[in-house]
């Protein structure tokens, strides 16, 4: 069953990590969904428990599952509290991290930029869907952001009414799930349409993060570019 699926040079751990990983990518697993036992799951890919242990643990440190002791493996959630932890960086010099709310002002297909392109991998003439919002912490609006999704692997999101955590609706609605991202950060000016939005003078110094979310397959499925005021607030980074 292994050698069916993978190439025998890795350790037969690993080579059981990915074949879980591929096929939870395909849909064999949902969010919140329990795994078969690890007996079960040993029997499947013929190989020892031992095994199927080190891959389940792999697969947990990358959080894409979750072990309950005495409950089971499940698919793990893209909920609030994972994001914070994982993919929300920018927090309030005085108050302890939180979700930002968010309030979306336009959702459209477009033709992609050549950043686009690049970051997403875009065939010519492949269509994106362009989500601008702004985001709030604390009641304070401090974030404007644009999200670049491509159409083929979100059709008629742009029809949907969509919730202030996007990465746990990618997950639900298009089967699509955020593993890892990569950050640039940059000091950049204040636009018009920034101004409008955060209240500043056009120039003021912002923060942007420009982040392309990639899933468990490593494709690239997102790209969001957040400018975000840095008055009274920080990006907080945990190096390990």
């Amino acid at each position: 069953m292994i050698s069916a699926e993978l190439p025998n040079f890795m350790p037969l751990h690993r080579q059981v990590k990915e074949i879980l990983l591929r096929r939870i990518a395909n849909g064999w697993k949902g969010a919140g969904e329990a795994l078969p036992s690890e007996s079960d799951l040993a029997a499947d890919l013929e190989v020892s428990l031992g095994t199927i242990r080190a891959a389940l643990g792999l697969l947990a440190a990358d959080k894409v599952l979750v072990r309950q002791q005495g409950k089971g493996t499940y698919v793990t959630l893209h909920d609030e509290a994972r994001i914070l932890f994982q993919f929300q960086r920018l927090t309030p010099d005085a108050q302890a991290r939180q979700f930002p709310e968010s309030q979306v002002l336009s959702v459209n297909t477009e033709p992609p930029d050549a950043g686009d392109q690049a970051q997403l991998g875009l065939a010519v003439g492949e269509q994106v869907v362009k989500l601008r919002r702004t985001r709030s912490l604390g009641g304070l609006t401090c974030i404007t952001e644009l999200i670049t999704l491509p159409v083929v692997l979100f059709p008629k999101i742009e029809a949907q009414d969509l919730p202030n955590n996007l990465y746990e609706f990618y997950s639900v609605h298009y089967g699509v799930r955020i593993a890892k991202a990569v950050e640039q950060l940059k000091a950049v000016g204040a636009t018009a349409n920034d101004s409008g939005h955060l209240g500043v003078p056009v120039g003021t110094p912002l923060l942007q993060i420009d982040r392309v979310a990639v899933d468990l397959c490593d494709r690239p499925v997102e790209r969001r570019i957040s400018r975000c005021l840095t008055d009274d607030y920080h990006y907080l980074s945990k190096l390990e």
